[in-house]
């Protein structure tokens, strides 16, 4: 249930246009009603138009943390390193490379690829039994979306499917599958 609380509220930042847009609709902006300065004026959404009063300012806390995702001691690899859009996410022995360390932000649940973050998973508007997993340009895309539920990575538009490695071996494709609690779809 919180997860629906999430998807349904939830303000992603454009840091292009310095604003927060909603995550339901992109057209609507994070806006100081009747652009008030003073205590106690309202904050609703508006259609976005990146005026001042929609201009946010975000600080950033932290470096960007990337890490290994692992299953069955294999690490999610970008097949090849090979930064284009569609190439295929495997597993592979970890090495520690660039195309095996992963970012996740909670609040877009975009995954970006330590090789090149301005690539992410990709579900390939697939999110169902057997669709692909790939990367992809990072984009404002329900198809980059994703979610943890605990040690499962789930489709952010439907939380049944999981991403599911086809084995533990060596070179297993990671697709996607309904949730069934098996070690192909558990990640560390």
């Amino acid at each position: 249930m919180g997860v629906q609380w999430y998807q349904r509220t939830a303000l992603v930042l454009d840091s292009d246009n310095g604003v927060l847009r909603s995550a339901l609709n992109q057209g609507k902006c994070l806006d100081v009603k009747g652009a008030g300065s003073g205590n106690g004026s309202n904050v609703h959404l508006w259609s976005c138009h990146g005026g001042e009063a929609q201009q946010v300012l975000v600080k950033a806390e932290q470096p960007a943390t990337y890490r290994p995702l692992k299953s069955g001691g294999r690490c999610m690899d970008i097949a090849g390193g090979n930064m284009a859009d569609g190439s295929n996410v495997l597993l592979w022995d970890c090495h520690n490379g660039d195309n095996q360390q992963w970012r996740y932000e909670p609040l877009t649940g975009l995954i970006h690829s330590k090789k090149d973050p301005g690539y992410c998973l990709d579900n390939r508007g697939m999110a169902y039994d057997g669709g692909e997993v790939t990367i992809w340009r990072c984009t404002d895309s329900d198809n980059l979306r994703f979610d943890w539920y605990g040690n499962t990575l789930r489709n952010r538009h439907d939380g049944n499917i999981a991403v599911t490695a086809t084995s533990h071996e060596n070179g297993a494709d990671i697709r996607q599958a309904t949730f069934d609690n098996i070690d192909t779809q558990k990640w560390r």
